[in-house]
């Protein structure tokens, strides 16, 4: 593997070509299983990244192949299974298709997407997708929109390490650190969500409960906002700063930007009207009505807080947002959009699903809260209180959904599967309408300030 890094590394113009062939023979049914696409596309991105190849080629490379690849797959699957299953290594695995079909009749759709990610599967799902006769305007919408997730999945991890060991900025402690300090937070969380929601009962517990969880944030969130304003919180804050923008490494800038750049207001609003138009499609015209309404007293209060406390941002990066810091804006609506999804969806979980569901967004919400305080543009106390602001607009909207006249209404959840799909669609056209062509932009803005590393120049929120 060392060899094909280096080979890579003297032969840069065949980068991007190799990444496309490699991706497509990774996906393409009787190549994909013999061969170690994964460690080649690992080896291949590594020698992206050192080479700093655009980012965005590397990840479109990888997706045109994947699309192909498993566009092929299917249609030979259509058109040729009979031939197909009796050359190698089908001929000798006949049970690698029969476990295909088996995935295939349990997920249906879904199995597509999952299958992308699973390595024994993965080259037969389109195959088996085509001699089942999936319509094909389905299974290539599928393919499509799973291929856009799959890309980065592979490619980004390689391209990091490549990035950051060219740069000889090389991954320390701390990094290690942050990554498992955010999926503690994430376990733990969804941990106690879960074990307290197994002791609610009926629907006056769920309303004592989201009355609580509404008067506690709101009360935190108002002694948040006195300790910060008479300088008790920033020791903490100054120290919180200091440590997350002393982690700054290149491959990190380029994700924590994507990840932070959701949560603008466009992005949030092209990602909140595909959820609306699912659910207005499905004729859950309530459900809908409660989606616009969570959404819209999110994106009230945030603003309304922000102006009202008026406290000034850190001043670390070269162009930090327009709009106050107290409270983290970003942090309060991502936990509105996925608590309020999940409540939308939940009476048609499974509670396996539904526990990997709550970890799921804990884990997106925490990964965004990070986001802001590694890009210096929100304090600590932003983002706890932009967390109670999250909660205190979820337990609402719990509570109103535990409400008798509500719930006539509301007996009917919408699918998973659709809310899911709408979410994937959704997040995708925010990243190619609206994050991808400004991102570079963006991340100039995120830049930190060369005097950041020594001198800390920071405006503190009690000034």
């Amino acid at each position: 593997m060392t060899e094909l890094t280096q080979w890579f590394g003297e032969h840069q113009q065949w980068i991007m070509l190799a990444i496309a062939l490699l991706a497509f023979f990774e996906s393409l049914a009787l190549v994909g299983i013999v061969i170690p696409g994964v460690a080649l596309l690992f080896a291949a991105a590594v020698a992206a990244g050192s080479a700093s190849i655009n980012l965005w080629g590397v990840l479109v490379a990888g997706f045109l192949g994947a699309i192909l690849g498993d566009g092929l797959s299917f249609l030979l699957g259509r058109y040729s299974h009979e031939k197909v299953v009796q050359l190698p290594p089908f001929n000798k695995h006949p049970e690698w298709i029969t476990k295909g079909e088996d995935f295939f009749q349990k997920y249906g759709i879904a199995s597509i997407v999952i299958g992308r990610f699973i390595g024994p599967i993965r080259p037969v799902m389109p195959l088996v997708a085509g001699m089942l006769e999936m319509p094909a305007i389905r299974f290539y919408s599928i393919n499509i929109l799973s291929a856009l997730a799959w890309s980065p999945f592979y490619l980004l991890p390689g391209y990091f390490i490549g990035t950051a060991a060219e740069t000889q900025q090389l991954v320390q402690q701390q990094h290690f650190l942050l990554l498992a300090g955010i999926l503690f937070i994430s376990w733990i969380t969804s941990a106690c969500v879960i074990f307290y929601q197994k002791r609610l009962h009926n629907d006056k517990q769920r309303i004592n409960t989201a009355f609580f969880l509404f008067v506690i944030s709101t009360i935190f969130i108002i002694c948040i906002y006195l300790l910060t304003k008479n300088g008790y919180l920033t020791s903490i804050d100054a120290w919180g700063l200091k440590t997350f923008t002393a982690l700054h490494l290149p491959f990190l800038d380029v994700f924590f930007v994507a990840i932070t750049l959701l949560g603008y207001w466009l992005p949030m609003a092209i990602w909140a009207t595909a959820i609306t138009l699912s659910l207005v499609l499905q004729r859950h015209f309530t459900l809908a009505g409660i989606w616009i309404s969570a959404t819209f007293v999110g994106q009230f209060s945030i603003s309304w807080l922000k102006n009202a406390t008026a406290i000034p941002r850190p001043s670390v990066v070269q162009q930090p947002p327009t709009s106050f810091s107290f409270p983290s804006g970003h942090t309060a609506i991502t936990i509105v959009f996925m608590g309020t999804l999940l409540l939308l969806a939940k009476n048609r979980l499974s509670p396996q699903t539904y526990k990997w569901g709550i970890f799921a967004s804990t884990l997106i919400c925490v990964l965004v809260a990070c986001s802001r305080l590694y890009l210096g543009v929100h304090w600590i106390s932003d983002i706890v209180a932009g967390a109670c602001v999250g909660i205190a607009i979820l337990a609402l909207f719990y509570g109103l959904l535990q409400q008798k006249n509500i719930q006539r209404y509301t007996q009917k959840s919408a699918t998973p599967k659709s809310l899911l799909i709408a979410t994937i669609v959704g997040i995708l056209c925010a990243y190619i309408f609206a994050v991808i062509p400004s991102f570079e932009v963006n991340k100039a803005h995120y830049q930190l300030l060369e005097s950041t590393t020594t001198t800390l120049p920071v405006t503190m929120h009690n000034e």
